[in-house]
């Protein structure tokens, strides 16, 4: 096989600048991988005196069991999630978070940004002209890789946060 090197950028870049904080508790990007990868960091702006000193952030792969992008029902199943340190000091600024170890996606799964509890409290900038979309929801979600989320809303424009997925044959400098 190839060992080429595919990366697919997920999210806005920049990351809006300002806007927010985001109330939801959850963010599911409605933009399926392409392929099969991994990622190893986040961008992401709090919204500028947000104190996200207590929350607890995690990046989350989902397969989709049912509904489809730009229609605000679904419903997932998580496959795996990875523990975000975000550093509360940083509202205001964009901030790199490495993953501890990098978050397998496959082809067809959707990435979110999701809290143990809490508000998101990200950067928001809607935009009812574009063409990217989040499912989200406002309340506490299913924590444990295997287990089925319901959202029932959606957002459309851009919020504060940004990825890219590595396919294999990317270097990613981990061990």
């Amino acid at each position: 096989g190839g060992s080429g090197c595919v990366e697919q950028q997920l999210g806005p870049v920049p990351v809006p600048a300002s806007g927010g904080p985001a109330g939801c508790w959850m963010q599911v990007l409605q933009t399926a991988a392409a392929q099969r990868g991994c990622i190893s960091e986040v961008q992401l702006r709090l919204a500028s005196g947000f104190d996200a000193s207590a929350t607890v952030y995690e990046l989350r792969a989902y397969t989709l069991n049912n509904g489809q992008p730009g229609v605000s029902n679904a419903a997932m199943t998580m496959t795996g999630k990875r523990r975000l340190y975000v550093n509360a000091d940083l509202a205001g600024s964009v901030q790199t978070v490495s993953l501890p170890q990098c978050l397998p996606v496959n082809a067809g799964e959707y990435v979110a940004l999701a809290t143990q509890g809490g508000r998101l409290g990200v950067t928001v900038a809607p935009d009812s002209a574009s063409s990217r979309r989040y499912w989200n929801i406002f309340e506490s979600t299913a924590g444990a890789v295997g287990s089925s989320q319901s959202l029932s809303s959606q957002f459309v424009g851009d919020l504060g946060w940004s990825t890219v997925l590595q396919s294999s044959g990317c270097s990613t400098g981990a061990t």
